[in-house]
């Protein structure tokens, strides 16, 4: 939230971030054959190096998978809880806008703009691979990102 961090339209730029959660073990949002998944470092630059690019017009962000141009969405702009989280060609649609919500100085929550739901893991599990949807938000550590 504001308490921590304003967004100004450089905070990312156009560099590329590996966003992974807290704490341990290394888990980096990543993009597998069109579907957002936990993976680690290992997977290397082609699964998990993202752009957070900011839309101006209202502080939200598209995230962006560099290798493949794909943006985050909601499958089925769904804004039910458990609605998978995949990647598309963007459109500049509410369901491919995320803000970012600042919970310290250098963590932060990935609100979907168009259901207000958080990312995290299905069933809240850190294992390898599993799938990521959007979920009711709160204080979870598979909710807490950084870069």
């Amino acid at each position: 939230s504001d308490v921590y961090k304003r967004q100004a339209w450089n905070d990312f730029g156009d560099a590329t971030h590996r966003v992974r959660i807290h704490p341990t073990p290394d888990r980096r949002l990543g993009l597998i054959e069109g579907t957002a998944i936990f993976t680690d470092n290992s997977a290397g630059a082609a699964a998990v190096d993202w752009q957070l690019l900011l839309n101006h017009r209202d502080g939200s962000y598209r995230i962006r998978h560099a290798a493949t141009g794909l943006c985050l969405g909601l499958a089925d702009i769904s804004t039910n809880t458990n609605t998978a989280v995949i990647g598309e060609a963007y459109t500049g649609m509410p369901h491919q806008s995320w803000f970012l919500d600042y919970v310290t100085p250098t963590k932060f929550r990935i609100l979907n703009a168009y259901s207000g739901l958080a990312l995290q893991s299905l069933g809240a599990s850190s294992t390898l691979g599993t799938a990521m949807v959007v979920t009711t938000p709160s204080a979870s550590k598979l909710q807490q990102w950084d870069t």
